[in-house]
């Protein structure tokens, strides 16, 4: 699989959709302007009066929520907009904001079974919390665009990174490295006086953060699993190379179905065409 080409095409839509950025950006900025003002309080103010610092961890507890909470409505936004971009060729922000409030209990949800099971992985020694992080990449993008429940997308999640571990570390790593590029550049441009850290670096992280949202859902749907039910011949033929998933767009004969794992249709098939026989294409 080509994961520049992944990456490219995920650039090519934000630069012809930018307002899928715009969600991300606006995040961005509000966690911007509160780290600019919680800098500029002084330390000897909690000396003065102690209750000032519980105020002050109060505050910043409730922001955190609050933009954890902006944070995933915004990322489920541009997840929404890129996916209607694909199949439709066409999007909106208030299509986007429409479908995530649909989905936001399950977004929620989902976002609070991860924080546990990374939270517990990394009381366990650091590593089996980064390995959670990485087998649940995909879960919100499978809330949204496969329109499932917070624990079959966390499922789903660990199927389709275990099925195609190879591809999706790559996939990693080139993120890695854009967000490596991205953070020095906005580091840099923090330093420019209160522009910087309230608007200049907001903007660069909520468009990357766009950026790397539209080039996951674009990774997750050539990672689909496409079946072809052959009922002439009583085959139920599996493609599991993730190419097929464009050989299934432009294929007009038989009925074509799409999975999220190979599991999820090989289950399908010996539920719906038990006398079929399963074959694995592609």
């Amino acid at each position: 699989m080509d994961i520049i080409k992944i990456y490219t095409q995920a650039k090519n839509i934000i630069i012809e959709n930018p307002s899928i950025t715009l969600p991300p950006i606006a995040v961005a900025i509000l966690s911007g302007i509160f780290s600019y003002f919680m800098k500029g309080i002084r330390p000897s103010l909690f000396f003065l009066n102690p209750a000032h610092l519980g105020a002050f961890f109060g505050a910043v507890f409730l922001f955190s929520i609050a933009i954890g909470i902006l944070g995933l409505i915004a990322s489920g936004v541009t997840i929404t907009m890129c996916y209607d971009v694909l199949s439709n060729g066409k999007t909106s922000l208030g299509r986007g904001f429409e479908k995530v409030m649909e989905k936001l209990l399950d977004i929620v949800v989902a976002a609070i079974l991860m924080g546990i099971i990374v939270v517990v992985g990394f009381i366990l020694f650091i590593i089996p919390g980064l390995l959670a992080m990485l087998f649940l990449m995909f879960t919100l993008v499978i809330v949204i665009v496969d329109d499932a429940s917070a624990s079959d997308a966390i499922r789903k999640s660990y199927m389709k990174v275990k099925e195609n571990i190879g591809n999706v570390l790559i996939f990693i790593i080139v993120a890695f490295i854009v967000f490596l590029i991205v953070g020095i550049i906005g580091k840099i441009i923090e330093k420019i006086p209160l522009i910087g850290m309230i608007l200049l670096s907001p903007i660069i992280s909520g468009a990357t953060t766009a950026y790397l949202n539209a080039a996951l859902t674009i990774f997750y749907l050539h990672l689909r699993v496409w079946a072809n039910v052959d009922h002439e011949n009583k085959r139920c033929i599996i493609h599991t190379n993730p190419d097929c998933y464009y050989v299934a767009e432009h294929v007009e004969e038989g009925e074509w179905l799409s999975f999220s794992t190979l599991t999820d249709a090989e289950n399908y098939c010996r539920i719906e065409f038990p006398e079929y026989s399963i074959e694995r294409h592609c």
